[in-house]
């Protein structure tokens, strides 16, 4: 494994060099850190996300097939929260939420937000506090496995990490400039259409063979992941490993592939592959069949890596973890397979995208099983993570410990906000309770939804309770000029600063 420097990395990504693969970023040298260990006060951390994995497609929040044994077992050994709920419905927002325990629009990284100065750029700023940076400042080695493309470093992600792996990264791109100019584009309409550029991106992270890093096995991760823990489960640590596996394209492998009838393996084959972009217009011509089938690949998907998560849960047992390691699983988002329409992730705020599964399980005597069925939210996580540690998070942090709710506390309602779409139209959520509002900022257009009795989202009550529609909308939007306000006021990067020239540009042409 090749380790690069962190100034090596930036130059190396400066000028699209190829790099081996895995890179792994050593950001601080072992020698410049004390070698604390794991106590009762101190536990070791690891935070398992999984990408794009819908809770309801778990069995242990109902789903009638066997997905995920090895989750499941977790659950039933930690606290399960039944409605958590994710900051956004793709995963540069949402990741940068749950790390900060900020709202997406308060960092600047919610695409078309309301007003215009709300434009961003796809990093996360460097002035931001990290959870891995203030769980350094507890003591804690710190190290990151991941895969997603939006992870990686030049993003910002990496910020307190000593360790830094991305698995099977094959390109180096400035990504950020690729995203920007399509932005740009969209709003001066001097750029090719947002399709057209977003698979010049996917073409981007294509590597020689044509394999996309979004396929990165969950095998390869966790092989790193294992290692990585043989040689520090004596250190204090803070492990954060990312499953690309149930993001799209949908290829489990053969013993996780799935028979449906009508459907061939050829069928099978296209219907998995890369050419998501066919289905998700609808250029496919999908048959009942078909669409049973790419549902199918995504459950393969996620029994391929509960077999992984598996065995890390193994090795933290034959390594002696079990007693001194807290670990929490959850996921950027979900996924949605036609239930409002749509396809994919990142252009909807509807459950199946903002339902996360989120499961803690403690060092044993930590907690009791069971599970918690107040609404908790992504920006919760890390706030819970650095109390536990020992530490308090920073003052701009939005969310609230949930350490009272894994003691069997008190579980006072948290209100959820969700945003932050994909290159589209903005629009906003609040959930309180069973209620959730959806609002356009752009059209006033509002949907109201009871989650109790409509759990689907299909019945639209806004016209009819208005009281309800107008309690909420108020919320939300007092929320939204709070963080307009708090966006302009936070200190920021001299690169993050100069993301203003950007659009004082647009502003002065009149958009």
């Amino acid at each position: 494994m090749k380790r690069l420097s962190r100034r090596q990395f930036l130059k190396g990504a400066a000028a699209g060099t190829l790099l081996a693969t895995p890179v792994s970023i050593l950001i601080r040298k072992q020698s410049d850190r004390p070698r604390l260990q794991a106590d009762a006060d101190h536990p070791n951390i690891i935070l398992l996300t999984i990408d794009a994995l819908r809770a309801d497609h778990l069995s242990c929040y109902g789903y009638p097939k066997p997905t995920s044994p090895n989750i499941d077992r977790l659950a039933a050994e930690g606290v399960q929260f039944k409605h958590a709920v994710s900051t956004a419905p793709w995963t540069f927002p949402a990741f940068s939420a749950l790390h900060t325990s900020m709202y997406p629009s308060e960092l600047g990284v919610s695409a078309f937000n309301v007003p215009l100065t709300q434009i961003y750029r796809e990093r996360l700023d460097s002035l931001r506090v990290t959870l891995a940076e203030a769980l350094r400042e507890q003591g804690y080695r710190t190290q990151a496995v991941v895969t997603n493309p939006w992870l990686f470093p030049e993003f910002g992600f990496s910020q307190g990490f000593d360790g830094y792996t991305v698995v099977d990264r094959q390109h180096a791109h400035d990504y950020d400039v690729i995203l920007s100019d399509t932005l740009v584009g969209q709003l001066t309409g001097h750029a090719e259409p947002a399709g057209a550029a977003l698979r010049g991106l996917y073409e981007a992270l294509m590597g020689p063979t044509g394999q996309p890093v979004w396929d990165v096995r969950a095998d390869r991760v966790t092989a790193e992941v294992l290692n990585w823990l043989d040689a520090n489960h004596q250190d204090r640590f803070f492990l954060w490993v990312h499953y690309i596996d149930p993001h799209y394209p949908f290829s489990p492998p053969a013993a996780y592939r799935p028979s449906i009838p009508g459907v061939s393996d050829e069928r099978l084959d296209y219907l998995g592959s890369t050419n998501e972009d066919d289905i998700y217009t609808g250029r496919a011509r999908l048959r009942p069949a078909d669409r049973e089938a790419i549902v199918a690949l995504y459950d393969g998907e996620i029994r391929y890596v509960d077999h992984y998560i598996g065995q890390v849960l193994n090795r933290l047992d034959a390594l002696g973890l079990r007693d001194n390691t807290l670990l929490t699983l959850s996921a950027d988002h979900g996924e949605e397979f036609w239930e409002h329409g749509g396809y994919q992730h990142g252009h909807s705020l509807y459950n199946e995208l903002l339902h996360v599964p989120l499961i803690i399980r403690g060092p044993r005597g930590f907690e009791s099983p069971r599970q918690v069925d107040t609404v908790v939210r992504h920006v919760d996580i890390a706030p819970t993570l650095i109390e536990i540690a020992g530490g308090t998070f920073h003052a701009e942090a939005r969310g609230a410990s949930l350490l009272p709710l894994l003691s069997a506390g008190s579980q006072t309602p948290r209100i959820a906000f969700s945003e932050g779409l994909f290159l589209t139209a903005e629009k906003k959520t609040i959930r309180d309770g069973d209620r959730k509002l959806i609002y356009d900022p752009f059209s006033g257009a509002s949907e109201l939804y009871d989650l109790r009795a409509d759990p689907r989202e299909l019945n639209n009550l806004a016209a009819r309770d208005l009281a309800t529609t107008h309690s909420l909308k108020q919320q939300l939007q007092a929320w939204q000029l709070a963080n307009e306000a708090k966006f302009a006021a936070l200190p920021r990067s001299v690169q993050a600063a100069s993301d203003q020239s950007l659009i004082n540009a647009l502003r002065s042409g009149g958009y």
